[in-house]
Parts: structure tokens; sequence; C-alpha cells
């Protein structure tokens, strides 16, 4: 089969996040038809598409529609990937980096394999093995469950003894990692688009935050150690080339007050947070994904604004009112109903200064997040 999808083709886009909606208008911008996939009836790429195809028992439909298969964010369930994986399908993605959001197990063997800087962990299955884990790794330590089958990524950060009940939710006959948590830590992710000939684009990076509810903020960075940012830009590379992997995906790091870097996770697709660069780049994420799993050349980025990513909920929305018509430098994006998910929206804040920028955040006191700061 040829590396090439023509406008006119059909791009079957799975999943039920508003980011795969995104990734429909941008096919379609191009010419393609699209056919949505969601377990979700009320998913938002079911709206935007041309065949709108709900539930396992239209899996095998949308593959015999369509002409090449993408999944836009990092989340695909167990069933999908199987049914996949047992058939000839066209995935420029591949299944492999996908597996690893699902198989955290899988992700760390990875990165051992490639001799990539991770944090310490034990794998368990019971209290007993935390407890034992944590005596070996010192606390304080985070537990996960291995295997991840929801959007959440649920897990509990044990800073002694005292917290070891707060895991038995977690305990239920499955893995769990077990892993060093480091306090003080600033959190950066790079987001990479890599192209059928191996050519890279890399996107600004980011600095992240994650509030108790799992939703994530993030803003770009205007100045960062240079032998930090290139080890990043390295290693993002590494994982593309030993993956074989075409399209968007994510690399993610923790980094020490004692000046350590560790690869925290790696993500497939696109998310959330990535919908910013449509905003302060010259190509949005989704298109650049676009182009890469249909042959097309990866366009250079240019960035042409710093900026800062910040979701709404609909506790933000009366004071959103309150912002309406204020500032020149906001993009307003109000999401349709997302299922599972208590994002209703996002905020792209841009400048010429990311110190002003942040500083405008702290100002309007819109967000909880109160640890905002480059």
């Amino acid at each position: 089969m040829s590396e090439e999808t023509l406008p006119g083709t059909t791009i079957g886009i799975l999943g039920d996040d508003i980011v795969s909606s995104y990734l429909a208008q941008a096919a379609q911008r191009q010419g393609f038809l699209v056919a949505g996939y969601s377990d979700y009836e009320d998913a938002p790429v079911i709206k935007k598409a041309d065949y709108r195809l709900i539930g396992h028992e239209e899996l095998t439909n949308l593959i015999g529609l369509s002409d090449l298969i993408t999944y836009a964010s990092s989340w695909v369930p167990n069933h999908v990937i199987s049914t996949l994986e047992e058939t000839a399908v066209h995935l420029p993605q591949g299944l492999d980096l996908i597996s690893f959001t699902d198989d955290h197990a899988l992700s760390k063997a990875f990165a051992e394999e490639q001799a990539l800087n991770i944090l310490p962990y034990e794998i368990g299955t019971s209290l007993d093995d935390v407890a034992a884990a944590a005596r070996t790794l010192g606390y304080p330590i985070i537990v996960k469950p291995n295997y991840r089958h929801h959007q959440g990524n649920r897990a509990v950060v044990v800073k002694g003894a005292y917290d070891l009940g707060k895991v038995a939710p977690l305990i239920d006959g499955v893995p769990v990692i077990i892993e060093s948590f480091l306090e003080n830590i600033q959190e950066y992710s790079l987001t990479a688009v890599r192209d059928k000939d191996g050519e890279f684009v890399f996107y600004p990076l980011r600095q992240t935050q994650v509030e108790a509810n799992q939703l994530h903020c993030a803003w770009t960075v205007g100045t960062t150690n240079n032998t930090v940012r290139q080890e990043m830009n390295d290693i993002t590379t590494k994982v593309g080339t030993e993956l074989n992997y075409i399209g968007a995906y994510a690399v993610h790091f923790f980094y020490s007050d004692a000046g350590n870097l560790y690869v925290r996770d790696i993500t497939a697709g696109i998310e959330r947070v990535d919908l910013m660069y449509g905003d302060i780049c010259n190509c949005s994420v989704e298109e650049q994904h676009l182009r890469a799993i249909t042959g097309q050349k990866v366009m250079p980025v240019v960035t042409q604004q710093e900026g800062a990513f910040m979701p709404l909920v609909p506790g933000n929305l009366n004071k959103l009112k309150f912002q309406w018509g204020i500032h020149d430098n906001w993009h307003v994006n109000i999401y349709p109903d997302v299922p599972y998910s208590v994002q209703c929206g996002h905020v792209v804040i841009a400048g010429t200064d990311i110190e002003k920028v942040l500083n405008q955040i702290h100002v309007v006191q819109m967000w909880d997040f109160d640890k905002i700061k480059e």
C-alpha cells in the first residue's frame, strides 16, 4: 500500500476525547472523509464525522471503510487494540507506543532497554508488596495501577507507613507500580511529530502542572538550561526513532532540584494541552499529525508567541463572564460534552513574555492553581 493517503479517501479516527474532534476538522479541511469511532455515542468525534460508528460491533465497519486509521489521543480501549492487532489495517503510528499507555511495565521496560533515566520502581500485587517496596525505595512513594483501563490515571502518594491504607482501593489482584516520589520537582513535556521519512519537528517545550482533579495547565518555557533542553530533544528523538513511530507523541520529564532529568512517561497521539500550539505556532499539532500519517512532509514549526494553556471546568464559566471583552490575548475554546471528563473547555493566553502571561493568570484569579510560575 502506498505511504501516501490523498484527499477524497477516508481516515478512520479512534478516540473519545475532544482532540479527536479537532483532528477530524483538520482532516475535513484537507479534503478527507472522516469515519469516527467511539464506544460513546456522544463522543465529540462522532458529532464531526462523515461516518459515525459506535460500539465494538462497528469496529469491523470502521476498518472496512477506512483507507487509513489513526488514534488521536493516548487512550485506546484494550478491545480496540486487540482487534487492530489482528487486522491488516493501514495504521502508520503502529501499536507499540499506544501499548505503553495501558501497561506501565512495558513503558518502564522500554525505558530501561534504551538506557533512559527513570525513577527507581518495583512491581507488586498486594499491600505487603507495597510496604516492602517502600522499605527498599524509601518514603515517599507513589503507587498506581500497572494496567490503566480508563481515561484517568489513579495514583496514590504514600508519605509514610501510616498512609499505606490509602493504597487498598488500587489493590484488586492486578499489579501496581510502586515508584519513588520526588517532591519539589519541575515537570516538562516535549511534543514531537515524526514523518514517514524519519524527519522530526518539535513544538515549544512546556512546563506542566497537574491539579487534584487530574486537569493539566501548561505554559511554554522561554529559557531553560541549554544542556537540559538538548537532552530532552535527544531523548524524544531516540524514542520516536526506536519505535519507528509516525505522527505526534510526547515525552514527559521530571527535573529535580539536584539537576537530574528523568523520563516520567511517553504518550502517543495528541494531548489536550497540545491544542495550545495552534494559537501560538504556525502549524497546529493536529494538522502536523495529519501531514505525517498521510505521507506529507512535516512543516517546520515557527513559534510566534509564548503561551499558557488553562483548563475550564463549569465552575470557571461564571468567572469567565467577567473576563469577556477585556483581554485581547485570550483564545477561548468551549467543548461539547465529553464523556468521562469534567473539563468543558480551555483558554490559551498568548503573549511575547511568558512571565507577563503567568502574572496575568494570577491576577484574574479564575483558576485554583497556586504554584504557577516559570
